[in-house]
This record gives C-alpha cells, structure tokens and sequence, in this order.
C-alpha cells in the first residue's frame, strides 16, 4: 500500500462529522506523481464498503466511516463520520483546533502512465484515508510515497534521465531527516542507502 497526503481546511459539521479533500488531482507531487481525475472512479463503485477512516494510517485504529466520498473537478471530496471511541474524541478536538489539517489516502496502483518524466495516476484501488500529523508525501518520506519494491521496478524500467531525476530526490530526501527522530532517520537511511546501492548495480550492469 502506498500513502499521498494533502492538506485541507477542516469543517467541522457536527459533533463528529468533518469533511474536506483528501486527495487532490492534476498536482505534480515532489516525486514527480500526478493523481488523474478519475483515478477514484472504479474503486468508489468496486469498494466504498471497505473503506475506512483511520488515525495516522493505523490499521489497529480506525476511526470512522466516509459517509460521502465523489470526485470533482479539484480531488476527492469526502465526507466522515467520526466514532466517538478515546482516539476518536482527540481526533476530532485536534481538528477543531486546527492542530490536524491534513489527509492522507491508502491506495494500490491499478493503471499509470508517463509523460514528461512525470508518473500519471489514471486507476487507484482506495483502502483508507487517515488523519495525520505530517503528510506522508511532500518533502517527506520516501517509504511514504513508494514502496522499495515499485522504486526498483521504476529503476529496472527507466531511462537514463529519469534514473538521474530518482537520484536527486533520493538525495533530497538525505538531506531531509529531522535529528530528533533519530531511530526511524535509521531506518529510512538503511533503506535510502540500499536503494542506491541497486542503482549503482544497474551502472554496473549496463557498462
């Protein structure tokens, strides 16, 4: 499963309602993604039974329910129904306060496609969407956006100027880490290095 944030101006619209965007189309995310409009489409006839609100993309915290979600011409409306459990309550007090202001959405990728080095997100299968603290997308983590495993299958697949552009935002990210998280910095540096440690494998191959 793959995570994309968005950040949204919170409504508030009962006791424990809310509603907002919790994806947004035709923006060119850090790592070059752009979600089509009508990504949605097949996965809301398919699966909007399954879906479910989390906190912070915990599955062992679900939250609530969507009451509404469609697509229009700026992203993904949803509308949710908040369960009053202990998490539920601090939820909802956070968005009040405007201490929670973004969204991230659970998805797989079910169609793409590429187009002036940027990847077109034409079909996603949707599990959940979250409340969360920092967006798991934007100058964030990369684990967040992609998974090792699809990174390797788009290094195996890509030209040289697209492995190049991989690069750059790998570095980015390096330079990205915040010094008081320092065992996920770990972490995400063992797998950051393992990554580029295929890519010089892909070098060597190729020469």
């Amino acid at each position: 499963m793959q995570y994309k944030s968005s950040k949204f101006e919170i409504k508030a619209i009962s006791e424990n309602m809310f509603e907002g965007y919790a994806s947004h189309f035709n923006n060119v995310d850090s790592y070059g993604d752009v979600i089509q409009k009508g990504a949605f489409t097949k996965t809301l006839q398919d699966n909007k039974n399954r879906i479910k609100i989390l906190w912070q993309h915990d599955t062992s915290e679900p939250i609530g329910l969507p009451v509404k979600m469609m697509e229009d011409d700026n992203g993904l409306f949803v509308e949710g129904k908040i369960s009053m459990t202990e998490t539920g309550k601090k939820a909802m007090t956070l968005m009040r306060d405007g201490v929670i202001t973004e969204m991230s959405i659970g998805y797989d990728v079910i169609k793409d496609d590429y187009k002036d080095n940027k990847r077109i997100l034409k079909e996603l299968r949707l599990w959940e969407f979250s409340l969360v603290s920092f967006g798991a997308n934007d100058k964030a983590k990369i684990t967040g956006a992609k998974s090792f495993d699809e990174l390797m299958y788009e290094l195996k697949h890509s030209k040289k100027d697209d492995i190049i552009y991989i690069i750059d935002k790998l570095n980015t990210y390096l330079k990205s880490f915040e010094p008081a998280n320092t065992t996920q910095n770990e972490k995400d540096l063992n797998e950051v290095q393992s990554i580029l440690q295929m890519i010089r494998g892909f070098k060597n191959a190729d020469t």
